[in-house]
């Protein structure tokens, strides 16, 4: 509204309200430039007249996708989803091998690079716009995180809790803008549920924020009753205690085995377990809504995961902060419940004390946390493949154009920083984009907005990581806005589908079905022999946990891509 306005001051036309004619009229009044006065999530192509030439371009931190395929000089192609160019050259629409091989040994490593697992199927990165003309295709990075922090000073610690409130509070407003109903997935953690508390707490301020629906503070919630994952009780205490409602949506798993053939098969990519999420998202769209604003990208710059609290442990260990080491520890050891039972009855100091009890630690954080952090640092420096199922070795996964790490950063803070660009956020960002858009609804994430991006990570390591906690800022932004059981809550659990309850269950019969299949077994890409025996060895005896089921999904998530799309 603001670049309409401007605009319109320029001497522009606008025959509509639309964003679509914004974006036209910004691009001709400046150019490429008009990428840096943009503030949203986007994924356009311009065709331009005078210049013979298509003009694309990608949002900052990639929240929308923009896939093609090229053959310079016979024809270029581009869409929303890489599972759809075999309608251009049936090529395409298969499955190769080789980059399937990486995303199975690590779902994280290929969507921030630019590749897909679909033969010749190619992104435009976050924050790359390009030019395409018909003898000539040129990509250049437009945005670049490290250039915009690199000046910025932090301010004080309060002075930047009260910021941190103040860029939510904006950046939900300005998210609220919307023709059709909007409202928020809930799960009741504290990413979600401080999106949820700042809408409600502006309703309070504004019953009308400009160009807002009239149904805008509605929550839904994912209820997975009698299940570890469930977050039900969480969900209604942040909404009782900000005065709002939340429906629960309880997911229809009906005709279980034939669901997850049917929504892995829509979607076009390979992870570590099932897209539950499908559901509330559908369940939102036939209650009337189109839009919902959502939490995601706070864990991939505060420290929200368990590996990257370990990375900073090693920081501190390593230049000899003992008292930083001892607080880090900490807080890793309160993230994961059974070690919160173990270890906070152990005072801090005599912790130090007892070294069959750090030893115990140790021995679980590096068992714990080894494969994941090697997964991030290891894999691209490596052509060999180091998981034992595989048949091909993993290739080096390159990318010319990948974001410039800002000055002085710490190796933990390099991996965050990483984790947000390059690695997991890329990769939930895809997830959550294909799941919803299946239903027609589109997820709009506050956090992405680019001055919290660039305002968290200007700030000091101790801002994010500190005082006990992960996300040490939000949580004491939220101070009065979300009831302290939420805001200091450190369990993190995930919106993830009952796995243990699904592979002893109702999948059982898919799932030993396709290990014994012949395609299965005769797999050029993994050993399907050596994971058939390991299948049924567990079902034998009944040793089903929850990380062998995520060891297991992504192999069985592949082979139902390609039955539907075959080899290269």
């Amino acid at each position: 509204m603001e670049l309409r306005g401007e605009l319109a001051g320029l001497g522009h036309l606008f025959h509509t309200e639309s964003d679509t004619e914004v974006i036209l009229a910004a691009y001709c009044q400046w150019g490429e430039e008009c990428q840096e006065r943009f503030n949203g999530m986007w994924a356009f192509a311009i065709w331009d007249g005078s210049e013979k030439s298509i003009f694309l371009s990608r949002d900052r931190f990639g929240v929308k996708p923009l896939h093609y395929i090229s053959s310079l000089g016979r024809y270029f192609a581009f869409a929303s989803q890489a599972n759809v160019f075999g309608e251009v050259d049936t090529v395409h629409g298969r499955i190769d091998e080789s980059y399937l091989s990486i995303c199975l040994q690590s779902p994280f490593l290929l969507e921030g690079k630019g590749f897909t697992i679909f033969h010749g199927v190619r992104q435009l990165l976050a924050g790359c716009c390009a030019r395409v003309s018909k003898d000539d295709f040129q990509i250049r990075r437009w945005w670049n995180t490290a250039e915009a922090i690199r000046h910025n000073e932090p301010p004080s610690y309060s002075d930047s809790v009260e910021q941190m409130r103040e860029l939510l509070d904006d950046s939900c407003r300005l998210r609220l803008r919307s023709d059709v109903p909007v409202a928020t997935a809930l799960s009741g953690g504290l990413d979600s549920s401080s999106v949820y508390a700042t809408i409600q707490s502006l309703s309070r301020v504004s019953d009308s924020p400009v160009r807002c629906p009239s149904e805008w503070r509605n929550a839904f919630s994912c209820s997975l009753p009698g299940t570890d994952l469930d977050e039900t009780d969480g969900a209604r205490e942040v909404a009782k205690f900000v005065g709002g409602q939340v429906d629960f949506i309880e997911p229809n798993f009906q005709n279980l085995a034939d669901w997850v053939i049917d929504a892995t098969t829509r979607l076009d990519f390979v992870y570590v377990t099932p897209a539950i999420m499908v559901q509330t998202y559908a369940a939102m769209k036939q209650k009337g809504f189109t839009v919902s604003l959502d939490g995601h990208g706070v864990d991939e710059m505060a420290y929200g995961y368990d590996h990257l609290v370990s990375l900073a442990m090693q920081d501190a260990q390593s230049i000899g902060n003992e008292d930083l080491y001892i607080e880090y520890k900490q807080i890793l050891a309160s993230m994961t419940p059974e070690w919160s039972k173990k270890m906070n009855v152990l005072d801090q100091r005599d912790r130090m004390k007892r070294p069959s009890a750090g030893q115990r630690f140790l021995e679980y954080v590096e068992s714990g946390i080894r494969y994941r952090t090697a997964q991030l640092l290891g894999l691209d420096q490596s052509k060999k493949s180091s998981d034992p199922w595989l048949k091909q070795p993993g290739i080096e996964v390159k990318q010319e154009l990948s974001p410039e790490i800002p000055d002085g950063y710490s190796t933990s803070e390099e991996i965050l920083f990483r984790e947000f660009h390059e690695k997991t956020l890329p990769t939930l960002l895809r997830n959550y984009d294909r799941v919803s858009m299946l239903s027609g609804l589109e997820i709009r994430m506050p956090f992405m907005d680019w001055r919290i991006v660039t305002f968290l990570f200007s700030l000091p390591q101790h801002y994010k990581l500190g005082g006990g906690y992960t996300k040490r800022i939000l949580r004491d932004a939220m101070c009065g806005r979300l009831p302290d059981s939420i805001r200091l809550n450190r369990i993190k659990t995930g919106w993830n589908a009952p796995m243990v309850d699904w592979f002893t269950g109702e999948l059982k019969e898919m799932i030993l079905d396709t290990v014994n299949s012949t395609d299965f077994r005769n797999s050029p890409v993994w050993d399907g022999r050596k994971i058939q025996k390991w299948v049924h060895a567990n079902y034998d005896s009944n040793s089903w946990t929850w990380g062998k089921c995520c060891r297991f999904w992504p192999f069985l998530n592949a082979s139902i891509l390609v039955a539907k799309h075959g080899w290269k």
